[in-house]
Parts: C-alpha cells; structure tokens; sequence
C-alpha cells in the first residue's frame, strides 16, 4: 500500500503543477495524461485488497519520469509567445446534404460487402452465419489465432473503406462546428457516423468507437473554446463530458454484450478494473518478472514491439518479417485473478531499448502532443475545416489511452493511419475544389 500512496502523491502533484502553469485548461495533454494516471493509481488503491498490489520502485520511476517529461513539454509550449485568446466569427461550414448523402450509400455499400467477407469467413470455419458468432469468429481469427485468410476483402470494400472512414471525421467535424457556431442541428452527419458505427462492430471492435468519441469530445471542447471563449466555464464542460461519458460507457457494454460471449463469472468490479489499474499492475509484474537493464539488450529487429504495426505491415507484402518475442499478449494474473493482458505503452519501450527507452520515445509522444495541442488552439478555424485540429481529435484517444498499451505509436506507424491522413487531405481538396462553384472557406 505505501508504494501506492507514493505513486498517488506524485500523481497528484505533477496534476496539480500542470493544471497551474496551464492556467486550468483540462483538456491541455499533459493535464490530461496526469490526470489519468492520477485515477488509475486511486482505482489501484481501492482494489489493492483484493489483488494483492504492490508497485515497486522501477514502476514508480517510470511513472515520475513521464510526468517530468509531459512537464517539460508544457513548459517549453507556454514559454513560447502566446497570445490573448480572440473570439472568432461564428461561421457555418457550408457542405451540401448531398454529400452527406452520398457517404451513406458508400457506407452502406462497405457494410454489405464486409457483411459477405464475414459470411464467407464463417463457411470456411463451418462455423455458425448468425451476426455475433460471425463476428466472435472474425475477431478471435484477426487477434488470437493468427491463422492466415486465404481471400481479401473484394476491391470495391478496399478502396472506399479508407475513404469512408476519413470522411465519417470531416463529417463529424462539421455537425460539431455548425451545431457550437451557428447552433444547427444536422442529423445527416449523425446518420454517417451511426453507419461507420456499424461497420466498426461488424469489425468486433471498440477502439475506433472509443476513437470517434473522444474526437467528438475534443471537437466540442475546442471549438467551444475559440467561438465562445467569454462564455466558456470548465465546470459546465466537465459536467456535460461526464454525462457524455456514462451514457457512451453504456452503449459500449450493450456492443461488447452483442459482439462478445459474456462470462457470466466475471465481477462488474473485476471488469471495470481489468480495463484501468489493472495496466499499471501489469506493467509492474511484468518489469519484475523480466529485470530488464537500464540500456536494453540486443533484439532480434530494432523496435520490434514499439513499431510492431509497422512491422506487420512490412510482412503483410513480404518485405521483412519479424517475430515478436516480447510476450505482451500473455494474460496476467493477480492474487489468482486474471487482470487482462494490457500492459501501458511504456512496457514496450523498455523491452525493446530498456528503461532508457522511455526517455526519447515518451518525449517524442509528449512534444507532439503539446505541439500540436497549442497549434489546435492558435489557428483559426472559422468556417473551416482545419487538418491541425482534425488530426489532433483523430490522435487524441491515443493520448487517453497510453496507459492502456503502445497506442500512439501503434496509431501513428500504421498504414490505417497514413490512409486517414492522405484520405482526409484529398476529402479537403476535393472541398477546396468545389469552393469554385458553390461552396467556401473548406481550408
């Protein structure tokens, strides 16, 4: 329990510190980042009884080396000349309901087409056609057995599932901004990201829903923020983001209920705690287990665990191919109680370059984070679709996910991403394009 407590004290006091010298915004990322490990350790508290938890000292000090590290980066943002937040013109983005239109066949399209991919999934297994146990088997084939599908999805799907998926965030991003600007409410845009929805738990996933949330939130913070600024109150954000919150972790355990085989043995406390302290005593036991050295010892490809998607993207099209031997899908347990099998993303830094690795790879994460936060907050966005702020909503789940596993780095060297980029920038010029004939201001 002591061990505990430290942990608690210094993630309290870097909450504290960066709250101050971030003048209380609570969306700034290293509030955020602060703020989450500062739950995660009260939550360790709470459940230290039953799991036996005990933290040791390296798990501490990467801890305390991570909040240094976001600490710096905020005050290397707020040394930068800064100036008074200006209220901007409250703008409409205008954007035809036909394209919104438009996206939603193409959605629909993709929904059957993955639909027929599942059906012929679960021929090949012989496995039941029925939705849930399709997509059970989907996901257990995907992420657990690695077994290789002999068939692609068809072309069409390949080609308008990125697309989609870029413009499902544009269309996001202006329901958002119309609705904080000129109080328009839109449900088109509602009706395209209900449709990606769809698709995503057709996939078996929760991730990119937890994904598109989070942008939404960021979205409404933000541009709050800047057309609002003299009306803006944190408290009445927070209260509403709460209310968000409840009502999203509802529907996301209706999805996990429909797409999963519920255990009927698991504890709501147990559940609730796999998916938050449970990473921190994850990391913990898996540091003590493998003493890992201060500089790491030579691996088999460099980076193997920290880059893995980029990785498997490489073996994908037979570039290179590399084995992952760091063991960070093994299912732990605690006190005799499996905890899951996330680890934080700072387990895969040291095990690939040692706790020396947590230096330049968290600092990378945590300067990229500020910078692109502050650039968020000075850039206009009037009437416009702004990448700097798209991007940062699309990215900011991963920040409020780092303590679950490597998912910034997981995010950013992944061709999905690259595609929602390239996707996004070409949605935009398409915009930009159709300025000339009817439409304004799309950049």
């Amino acid at each position: 329990m002591k061990s505990l407590i430290i942990l608690l004290i210094i993630s309290l006091f870097f909450l504290f510190v960066n709250l101050t010298i971030n003048s209380y915004d609570i969306m700034h990322p290293s509030v955020i980042y602060c703020m989450i490990v500062f739950i995660h350790v009260v939550i360790c508290i709470f459940a230290q009884a039953r799991f036996a938890i005990n933290i040791h000292i390296p798990t501490i000090l990467v801890f305390l080396t991570s909040d240094f590290i976001f600490t710096f980066a905020s005050i290397i943002g707020i040394c930068k000349k800064k100036e008074a937040a200006e209220k901007e013109e409250l703008k409409e983005i205008p954007i035809s309901n036909a394209l919104f239109i438009i996206l939603a066949v193409m959605q629909i399209i993709v929904i059957v087409l993955f639909y027929q991919y599942l059906k012929r999934i679960a021929i090949m297994f012989g496995s039941s056609t029925s939705l849930t146990e399709m997509i059970n088997l989907y996901n257990n084939v995907t992420k657990f057995w690695y077994v290789t599908i002999p068939f692609e999805e068809s072309m069409v799907f390949r080609i308008l599932n990125p697309f989609c998926h870029a413009a499902t965030f544009v269309a996001l991003y202006v329901f958002v901004n119309n609705l904080v600007a000129v109080r328009k409410f839109n449900p088109l845009p509602l009706i395209n990201v209900l449709l990606w929805s769809l698709q995503v738990v057709l996939n078996g996933s929760r991730s990119p829903l937890g994904r598109m949330f989070m942008a939404a939130v960021f979205l409404f913070y933000i541009l709050n923020r800047k057309y609002r600024p003299d009306q803006f109150s944190n408290r009445r954000f927070i209260k509403k983001a709460l209310r968000w919150i409840m009502v999203f972790a509802v529907l996301m355990i209706l999805v996990v209920n429909f797409i999963r085989i519920p255990n009927q043995n698991t504890r709501i406390g147990d559940y609730i705690f796999n998916y938050t302290g449970a990473n921190i005593v994850n990391l913990d036991n898996y540091l003590m287990r493998n003493h890992f050295l201060l500089i790491g010892q030579s691996r088999p490809s460099f980076g193997a665990a920290t880059f893995f998607q980029a990785y498997g993207w490489l073996a994908k099209y037979h570039i290179f191919n590399v084995k992952d031997y760091s063991d960070l899908a093994r299912f732990s347990f605690s006190n005799g109680i499996e905890i899951g099998n996330v680890y934080t993303t700072f387990a895969n830094f040291i095990y690939d370059f040692g706790y020396i690795g947590v230096l330049p790879l968290f600092s990378i994460l945590a300067f990229f984070y500020s910078g692109m936060y502050k650039r968020s907050q000075d850039t206009k966005v009037s009437g416009k679709i702004n990448i700097y702020i798209l991007i940062y909503a699309y990215l900011f789940f991963d920040l409020c996910m780092l303590l679950f596993s490597n998912n910034f780095y997981n995010a950013i060297a992944n061709m999905e991403f690259v595609k929602y980029f390239l996707m996004t920038v070409f949605i935009i010029i398409c915009l930009r394009f159709l300025e000339r004939f009817k439409f304004k201001n799309y950049i």
